[in-house]
């Protein structure tokens, strides 16, 4: 591939999850949902020109975030979870044991989440998280055991939609713009 398409495909990738992050400002019910299909587009990057170009992109878009993103909530979770977990996740997945790729995916999610909400709330001084936390049945505990769980549903879905890309989206895209 060339070196310009690469650039201009990175960029173009980016400007689609950047506007993702940004519609958190006009859906802020979707706080955890527009991150994920954020950091999603960058599988993209994986498939088509490599994990360089991919993580570049996320460094990139993690960085504008903070700039635009109404958010801080949104933009460090992008940046400590969301945005880069799409690219490690195929890292992970060309592991031989499956019990060792998917310790190793709860336990990135896990510290991520946490060092996540300790910034937030405390570098940050977004108290307000601790109240929401604490209005939950089960508090915090709680609260990372049903992350958990969301999180394998995510991580699923993370795979389906790569196999999609890969296998009716791609060639519709190459045979369209002729790559």
């Amino acid at each position: 591939m060339k070196k310009s398409y690469t650039t201009a495909f990175c960029g173009i990738i980016s400007a689609i999850s950047i506007i993702f992050l940004f519609c958190t400002a006009f859906f802020p019910f979707a706080e955890y949902a527009l991150p994920c299909l954020a950091g999603a587009v960058l599988m993209v990057l994986v498939v088509e020109v490599g994990y360089k170009y991919a993580f570049v992109a996320f460094f990139a878009v993690s960085l504008i975030s903070f700039f635009i993103v109404p958010s801080r909530e949104v933009s460090v979770l992008f940046f400590l979870f969301f945005g880069y977990y799409p690219i490690v996740k195929s890292l992970l997945e060309k592991l031989k044991l499956r019990f060792l790729e998917w310790a190793l995916k709860l336990l990135i999610f896990n510290v991520a989440m946490v060092s996540a909400y300790f910034l937030l709330i405390n570098l940050f001084g977004l108290k307000d998280l601790l109240n929401e936390f604490g209005a939950f049945k089960f508090g915090i505990p709680g609260m990372l055991f049903l992350g958990n769980i969301v999180f394998i549903i995510y991580d699923i879905a993370l795979t389906k939609a790569v196999s999609i890309y890969i296998y009716k989206l791609s060639p519709i895209l190459k045979k369209r713009f002729k790559v």
